[in-house]
């Protein structure tokens, strides 16, 4: 069951709040499995009941990232969940309160808002209450001359939750502490593989940057060089007179 990982990296997703995330969440999230042809007499009478057991034990949300486990940083973060092309629902823990995002698409850098009709925003703990909905997620890492973080909540001047550089977490404009951040994915297994394969290729390609940097021992044949004899800089001084 998802709610009980061995490590306790997941120690946000208690049977309390998958069963409120299981009860809230639009259908899209919780991957309900084809009823089988064979012959199967059994059948759970109360839907509730029913899409809790998709969620936990036939088609479990696969763990992304857990900053427990994998450090609280805006570059592990991203390693993680970005290039997963799917639905997924991150929770953020900070002192007494817990909130779970929904987004219907991937993870994305963009100075501007995203999220559609199935993006929302929960409240779980210390009580529960939708809150938001929409294009209400706004990340940005990289870009300067803007804010540099993740704002959820759809009035860009006051939202709901503002983390900067996954360090400090301001509510309703209140700074607190951010304890812990999950992100879930909630597609089907193929989409995580092609995720997997997106970073080995990129791994990779890394790897042929750094060996190709380390063989260019020598200045005569870095490709720098070239470039600048091609416009007619000189860059030998030993031939210079």
């Amino acid at each position: 069951m998802i709610a009980c990982l061995e490590d306790g990296s997941g120690a946000s997703l208690t049977p309390c709040v998958t069963w409120l995330l299981a009860s809230s969440l639009p259908n899209l999230y919780v991957i309900e499995q084809q009823k089988s042809n064979a012959t199967r007499t059994s059948i759970v009478p109360n839907f509730l009941m029913s899409r809790m057991q998709s969620l936990t034990e036939k088609n479990p949300w696969c763990q992304l990232y857990c900053s427990n486990r994998d450090g609280l940083s805006v570059n592990r973060f991203e390693h993680h969940v970005y290039a997963y092309k799917g639905p997924t629902v991150a929770l953020f823990s900070f002192e007494n309160n817990l909130y779970a995002l929904a987004t219907d698409c991937e993870w994305r850098e963009s100075i501007s808002m995203w999220g559609s009709e199935g993006t929302v925003l929960m409240q779980l703990l210390p009580r529960f209450s939708f809150i938001d909905s929409g294009r209400i997620v706004y990340t940005n890492h990289h870009t300067r001359g803007v804010f540099k973080g993740i704002q959820i909540g759809s009035d860009y001047k006051s939202p709901v939750i503002k983390i900067a550089d996954m360090a400090t977490v301001e509510h309703y404009d209140v700074d607190l502490t951010l304890e812990q951040v999950e992100v879930w994915g909630c597609a089907n297994n193929s989409v995580r593989e092609t995720q997997l394969k997106q970073r080995a290729w990129e791994r990779k390609e890394v790897e042929k940057i750094h060996n190709r940097k380390l063989k260019l021992e020598n200045w005569e044949e870095n490709p720098d060089r070239m470039l600048l004899d091609w416009v007619g800089i000189n860059t030998n001084h030993n031939q210079r007179v």
